[in-house]
């Protein structure tokens, strides 16, 4: 059963849900079930006869300035002006005594609670925690763990589900969790060791099955990174090829028509070369200063022509 003080059990409202929520279940002692109805009238009765008519907050009505008269014995409008400071100051002292009743009574409460659980065998946190760790570490629970592990503040983490075990069920059963008992202000958790014990070793297993699925995890995203780098670098090899390979097209394309290119240009070199050659023969058998015959268009003379010629 779970044993988890209240700081607002002492408020009648709060008190008042506990003893109700108390009285539905079932399994308890009847004696305890009579106590228990007792409290409840009681409290209601006391919340009854202390009842406030109307609402905290709104403006006050003559029956609440009457309340105030009658607790105090005299009217506020016919108090001197010393004298309402002096009850003002009466006030808050009520008020600051009240609270510190309260508090002691929280924690005379408690402490016979703790010492109630101490003898059922009930142990502080930090005590139980060494034994834990001693029974793990003798019996080799949990071969592979660290030395000196579980450490204290990770056992308080388990039993609180807090930090590293937040995303876990805190301990429910067999564990009392008491804020602030002594005026130090120090926590006080007090366990039972064989519920402690057996609470960690389920923890220690969460986490291991928790961290053994998040190596998985890891490695199975790994593996698809490897699976899509190796598909983008075949992808890359293919582009690559694909772009080589137009390329040499393209490139065997430009290769044939500069060749083309340069077979005109050098024909129309060539041409214009045999034309400038030409026209010069012809200057300069005009001149006649040339030794070598220069084709012409006109028919070629025969041998008796030219000694014809020649005889005039």
């Amino acid at each position: 059963m779970s044993q988890r003080y209240n700081w607002a059990y002492d408020k009648r409202q709060s008190r008042q849900e506990y003893l109700e929520d108390r009285i539905t279940q079932m399994g308890h002692d009847p004696d305890q079930y009579r106590m228990w109805h007792s409290e409840l009238e009681a409290l209601k009765a006391q919340k009854e006869k202390e009842k406030w008519p109307g609402q905290w907050g709104d403006k006050t009505t003559r029956q609440q300035w009457s309340k105030i008269e009658y607790a105090i014995g005299s009217k506020l409008t016919n108090a001197t002006d010393g004298q309402l400071a002096h009850a003002a100051q009466a006030l808050k002292k009520e008020v600051k005594r009240r609270a510190k009743v309260r508090k002691q009574i929280r924690e005379k409460h408690l402490k016979a609670r703790i010492e109630k659980l101490t003898a059922d065998g009930y142990q502080p946190l930090p005590k139980a925690g060494k034994e834990v760790r001693r029974v793990i570490t003798e019996h080799k629970i949990f071969p592979d763990l660290e030395a000196g592990r579980p450490y204290e503040n990770e056992i308080k983490s388990m039993v609180l589900a807090t930090n590293a075990f937040q995303s876990y069920q805190p301990m429910r059963t067999g564990v009392l969790v008491a804020e602030k008992i002594t005026s130090a202000g120090n926590d006080a958790i007090y366990v039972q060791p064989k519920a402690l014990l057996c609470f960690v070793i389920n923890r220690i297993q969460d986490k291991i099955a928790e961290e053994e699925e998040a190596r998985k995890e890891v490695e199975r995203r790994q593996q698809q990174l490897k699976e899509w780098e190796e598909k983008q670098k075949a992808r890359s090899a293919q582009v690559a090829k694909d772009w080589y390979q137009q390329m040499e097209e393209k490139n065997g394309k430009w290769k044939r028509a500069l060749i083309a290119h340069e077979a005109k240009k050098n024909e129309a070199q060539r041409a214009k070369m045999i034309e400038v050659a030409m026209r010069t023969q012809v200057l300069l058998a005009e001149r006649k200063l040339n030794r070598v015959a220069v084709p012409t268009e006109e028919p070629a003379q025969s041998p008796a022509d030219s000694e014809q010629s020649g005889s005039y």
